[in-house]
């Protein structure tokens, strides 16, 4: 298929057309951190997005996962830099011609960037005008979203883990093996516990409960409040982070199984192994989870019984944690390409080549994926 291209202005003219049927818009609306929200779902009921048009900017080798908020799109780099970059939604009107003969392309801009000093692992969560991101040089920050202007800032040890907001609270772990709960109105601390090894994954946060891995191989559960409740212990390493549903917490550890425990005492529930290691967090949607391995397997399971539904080989290894747009799967994978997968079925829908190797998770914002990749480009696919 022949790939055209055109204007950043005449693309936005074509996204704001987007917007009116469902695409993006520039309302306060989005995937606001890791997994969307603070249950690490990975799920969005919108219309999931044909792969025909894409967005590009230039912002630097990428293996977080980007927050998509409003028309833009937040995202950290191995530069150690955060880019706010324009993702649509703007109200500059023009027409571009027919479509229906080829993909379009387009490059975008970037609004403002802040360099935070270490390399970025750590995805974005975005609340209220605030953005909360950790990074490797121990650096916790918090910017206005407006400009980047830093708010507040504090020193831990390196943080890669990516924050999860909850009731004027941000959790997040660090490498020195704490879970830590920060006031999002000045960063002072309210409290912090060991969890016996580095934390990379993003806390899950349900009824006043907190949930995270720990490479020691747990799975720990807190109180809001910091109180331990509960311990399990996995198979291996626990970077995958925890996705809950309906009394249940899924998530996969570095031996290759995913399990699913009760959200109240820790108890399992059921064991699923794979052919390769679980880094890839699941999504949840109704009552099915969706599980990426770095071996390429991606699976479909129930989420009471895990049993498997279907499985589809990503033909290389998966560390981007898929996230569900309506009937969609969509994922990136180390050969650099994206895929987007029937979410019934298991039937490949599309598959689009990017320019480098997808670490990164998508983000999904009323119906585009936004994304980034190794090779330094930060995507946008409607």
């Amino acid at each position: 298929m022949r790939r055209k291209s055109l204007s950043r202005r005449a693309f936005l003219g074509l996204v704001g057309a987007a917007a009116a049927t469902g695409c993006l818009d520039d309302t306060p609306s989005g995937w606001r951190s890791f997994g969307n929200d603070r249950t690490n779902s990975a799920f969005a009921e919108t219309a999931p997005p044909s792969g025909d048009i894409s967005l590009t900017a230039d912002v630097g080798t990428v293996a977080s996962s980007p927050a998509a908020v409003g028309g833009t799109a937040y995202v950290g780099t191995l530069g150690g830099e955060i880019v706010a970059v324009d993702a649509g939604g703007s109200e500059e009107a023009e027409t571009f011609g027919e479509l229906a003969d080829g993909n379009v392309s387009a490059t975008t801009e970037t609004v403002w960037t802040r360099s935070v000093g270490g390399e970025i692992y750590s995805s974005p969560a975005v609340v209220d005008g605030r953005l909360y991101v950790g990074s490797r040089n121990g650096d916790f920050v918090c910017l206005n979203t407006e400009d980047g202007t830093v708010v507040w800032e504090r020193s831990f040890a390196p943080v890669n883990s990516s924050p999860t907001f909850h009731d004027g609270t941000v959790f997040f772990g660090d490498d020195g093996g704490n879970v830590r709960a920060l006031d999002v109105s000045n960063g002072e601390t309210e409290w912090s516990r060991e969890a016996g090894g580095e934390v990379w994954c993003a806390p899950a946060v349900a009824d006043d409960s907190v949930y995270v891995g720990s490479a020691d191989g747990s799975l720990y559960a807190y109180g809001t409040d910091g109180e331990p409740l509960w311990s399990y212990e996995a198979e291996g390493a626990v970077y995958s982070s925890p996705s809950l549903s309906r009394g249940r917490v899924f998530f996969g550890d570095l031996s290759g199984t995913v399990h699913a425990v009760s959200a109240e005492d820790g108890d399992e529930l059921w064991t699923r192994v794979f052919d390769g290691e679980l880094f890839a967090s699941p999504a949840v949607g109704d009552d099915t989870v969706y599980v990426a391995s770095r071996a390429g397997e991606v699976r479909s399971l129930t989420a009471s019984e895990g049993d498997t539904d279907w499985t589809y080989d990503a033909g290389a290894a998966v560390n981007s944690s898929p996230a569900v747009a309506g009937s969609r799967v969509l994922f990136g994978d180390d050969d650099g390409v994206f895929h987007s997968v029937n979410a019934v079925t298991g039937q490949r829908a599309w598959t689009r080549e990017v320019d480098g190797r997808v670490v990164s998770s998508p983000a999904v914002h009323e119906g585009a994926a936004v994304f980034g990749t190794e090779g330094g480009k930060l995507y946008v696919l409607l």
